[in-house]
């Protein structure tokens, strides 16, 4: 798969959320292609690792590795044939993103995410109807508790050094 094609994808989803943030309108039918055209980029990259070190065998069966270690190493040792994984450069950076190594879990939430809607159930998102209290609640920094109709702007603020994204809640 040409590289182009992982970026238009990429490329693609940057727009749409910053059409989101501008507009303000986020609906689980806007969110659904962004989260799979994130996977799809990611199917992209494996697959063409694939076929860089398998050339013209059968990668009907490829998928971009995630969760626990023993699956990533998998991928490479079984599917790529890799006998060394610590010298193998494209293993540290699948590797570099998984939620083991981060200690965060937006690729397999995304993963997750991404076949529920797909194959199940629409993302469930608030409503305003549903929100009866919000609280935006950063320790040692702010925090905002509120109920009813209410206007939030957030805007030019920074903390140590650090600029935060305006945002505006209604």
């Amino acid at each position: 798969m040409p590289r182009i094609y992982t970026i238009e994808l990429i490329d693609a989803v940057d727009e749409n959320l910053n059409q989101m943030k501008q507009t303000q309108v986020i609906t689980s039918v806007k969110i659904k292609p962004l989260l799979e055209h994130l996977r799809s980029a990611l199917e992209y990259v494996a697959n063409d690792t694939f076929e860089k070190y398998k050339p013209g065998q059968d990668n009907s069966k490829i998928c971009f590795p995630y969760g626990a270690e023993k699956f990533i190493d998998n991928f490479f040792i079984k599917k790529l044939g890799v006998s060394n994984l610590n010298s193998f450069p494209l293993h540290k950076i699948f590797s570099s993103i998984q939620d083991y190594q981060t200690g965060e879990t937006w690729l397999s939430d995304m993963c997750c995410l991404t076949n529920e809607v797909k194959h199940r159930n629409p993302l469930p998102l608030w409503t305003e109807e549903s929100v009866k209290t919000f609280t935006l609640d950063q320790p040692g920094f702010i925090k905002i508790v509120t109920s009813g109709d209410v206007n939030i702007e957030f805007k030019n603020n920074h903390h140590n050094g650090i600029k935060f994204s305006d945002f505006t809640f209604k």
